[in-house]
């Protein structure tokens, strides 16, 4: 249990770090370990979490500060009120609750960084990940894994 608690601070800590690099342009430095990710990824860019990391497997949630007036912010608002609108489930959230199967070793751990200091929103359906994505791909992806 402590290492979960230990997992889910640093996702938090890693949100807020993010917040604060991309207000100071030195988001750049994450875009590696992002580009590996992005080789795995679904066709419509969702990717699956980094091992050992589990994600929320049950729902597709939005992640991204909430009542946040900034772009991102007002795009998250914006993606929930479409989903509820065309009846999908969704759930947007200030953190999201990644627990790990084993002790993440350096790279794993500084892969979900990646993804957690990458653009906002930050969108989790059925234990897959994507930053950013558009109405589109999320739907599309939505679509895969009711089938």
């Amino acid at each position: 249990m402590e290492k979960i608690l230990k997992i889910v601070v640093v996702v938090i800590v890693a949100f807020l770090v993010l917040k604060f690099l991309s207000a100071h342009g030195k988001a750049g430095a994450v875009a590696s370990a992002a580009a590996a990710a992005q080789m795995q990824s679904s066709a419509n860019g969702f990717a699956p979490l980094p091992a050992p990391f589990i994600g929320p497997a049950d729902r597709l949630l939005i992640l991204a500060p909430p009542h946040c007036p900034s772009q991102e912010g007002h795009r998250a608002d914006e993606l929930v009120r479409q989903f509820n609108q065309d009846g999908i489930p969704c759930i947007r959230s200030g953190n999201a609750s990644i627990a790990s199967a084993r002790e993440p070793t350096d790279d794993e751990t500084s892969r979900l960084n990646s993804i957690m200091m990458g653009p906002l929103p930050i969108v989790f359906i059925n234990g897959r990940v994507r930053n950013n994505p558009s109405i589109g791909e999320i739907k599309s992806e939505y679509s895969l894994n009711r089938r």
